[in-house]
């Protein structure tokens, strides 16, 4: 381990020959810093890096220990930090004070260095095993979130299928669910020549051949469209094995295609879609392309 990698341990005592006893004691195992004051030790511990342990001295000037911790405990930046009490004041009445103060520990003097190494390196793991904790925690919640609001997502996503919407419906709230799912910058939908000139619906999506959205349409990787400096993608949205539109969009820069995810809402957005499309037809009396016919 090199000496930057060591856990930092600051030790504050209003006595120098205290402070020299503490930083031997532990300066093989750990970075050791000193302050002299309860000031100087905020002052410490509110910078970075900050420390990962202190070891306070209650009786000083100016500012006690009690004072201190108090201060460390109500503040964002420091409050996270373990504070062992080393003092000695031996009475019960001031451990329990210590300790409801916010300190994880108590050691009276005259220290015994064994015991004071194993405390240290205990709270140390401590410390570090509520760090590990906490962001599992955190990972573990924003997955449950993003589970939630798929669950969300797909809930409203039936109810579209029930409603029998328009095209222009149909559009737009498909785009704005395919918006929250996935990390998109831009996104349209686009229809086969032979539905388009049925549906007289308007694109937002840039012009392209029908030879080249087929190429896209590949689940396309890192592919681009020729000339064009954004990465863009072209999702085949089919029932039966027949294209009924193509989704296209351009992703938030340094974000991954997910086709597990596009697959888990591809059918559902072509059930939209094909009720959308009847009830066009039945609206206007028309007859889509022959390839393309409906049955729910």
């Amino acid at each position: 381990m090199t000496e930057n990698d060591k856990p930092c341990i600051l030790v504050v005592d209003d006595t120098p020959a205290n402070l020299d006893v503490l930083k031997d004691l532990l300066k093989e195992d750990y970075r050791v810093k000193v302050a002299i004051s309860g000031l100087k030790c905020l002052k410490i511990a509110a910078s970075e890096p900050k420390p990962d342990l202190i070891l306070l001295d209650i009786m000083m000037p100016d500012m006690n220990g009690y004072e201190v911790c108090e201060h460390l405990k109500n503040n964002t930046e420091t409050k996270s930090i373990p504070v062992i009490f080393v003092t000695a004041k031996s009475s019960i009445e001031d451990e329990i004070n210590g300790l409801n103060i916010g300190a994880v520990d108590y050691i009276t003097k005259p220290i015994s260095p064994p015991i004071l190494k194993a405390r240290v390196k205990t709270h140390l793991q401590l410390h570090n095993n509520a760090i590990l904790l906490e962001h599992l925690v955190d990972k573990q919640t924003e997955v449950l979130n993003s589970k939630i609001n798929e669950l969300e997502i797909l809930s409203k996503m039936q109810q579209c299928e029930l409603d029998s919407l328009s095209i222009e419906e149909a559009n737009d709230h498909l785009l704005s669910f395919f918006s929250e799912l996935f990390d998109i910058d831009k996104c349209a939908f686009i229809f086969p020549s032979s539905v388009q000139k049925v549906l007289h619906f308007e694109s937002n999506a840039p012009e392209h051949s029908e030879s080249e959205i087929e190429r896209l349409s590949e689940y396309p990787g890192d592919k681009k469209r020729e000339n064009c400096a954004e990465l863009e993608y072209v999702i085949s949205i089919y029932s039966e094995g027949e294209i009924l539109a193509y989704l296209w969009y351009m992703p938030i820069e340094g974000t991954l295609f997910d086709k597990e995810k596009i697959d888990r809402y591809r059918h559902l957005c072509s059930k939209i879609l094909k009720s959308a499309f009847i009830r066009r037809e039945i609206e206007e009396g028309v007859d889509l392309d022959s390839s393309l016919k409906l049955d729910l």
